[in-house]
């Protein structure tokens, strides 16, 4: 349990950043490209046509899912700058002491956000499939361990797969 509760802090108790600084430059960039995929939904949904607004939910505080069509491309469009973020400062910023005190940060801003949008998703479209997401939440998980575990390679190839799997289960949770 103490991994799992290091895998979604803010805390990097063993350094783990500082060893996918280690790593090849062209490994890290390519992982920080997957927080793309996050862009491109929010693109997507910014040029649709069709304003997606969540359904009445009985089980949100009244008013909570009444965003407008433009909640879920901005909210997304923020998740991607800030993921893209906290992942460039974990990747190239963290050698330092003042480095690692703004991934630290970043890293708790990240956390935060990305929590915040899955609770609105949950209560707002939980009648859309929402276990869809049990594939990239397993990526999430498993990444996040194996990291700890000193798989970096491993982390950034599922990590990456959680940035785009999770974007993709976006659009086709948000657009259902």
């Amino acid at each position: 349990m103490n991994q799992l509760q290091e895998v979604f802090s803010a805390h990097d108790g063993g350094y783990h950043n500082l060893h996918l600084l280690k790593k090849p430059v062209w490994a890290r960039a390519m992982f920080l490209t997957t927080n793309i995929g996050y862009l491109i939904v929010a693109l997507h949904l910014f040029s649709s046509s069709s304003s997606i607004k969540p359904a009445s939910s009985p089980i949100a505080p009244h008013g909570f899912c009444s965003s407008t069509a433009w909640f879920n491309p901005l909210m997304i469009g923020s998740l991607s700058l800030i993921s893209f973020a906290f992942h460039f400062h974990q990747c190239f910023r963290c050698s330092t002491s003042s480095g690692r005190a703004t991934c630290v940060k970043a890293n708790k801003i990240d956390l935060t956000c990305a929590k915040v949008f899955a609770v609105y998703l949950c209560l707002c479209f939980y009648k859309r499939k929402m276990a869809l997401f049990l594939p990239s939440v397993v990526l999430l998980v498993s990444s996040g361990i194996l990291k700890l575990q000193g798989y970096y390679y491993v982390y950034m190839v599922l990590h990456g797969g959680w940035h785009l799997l999770s974007a993709y289960t976006m659009s086709v949770v948000i657009c259902a």
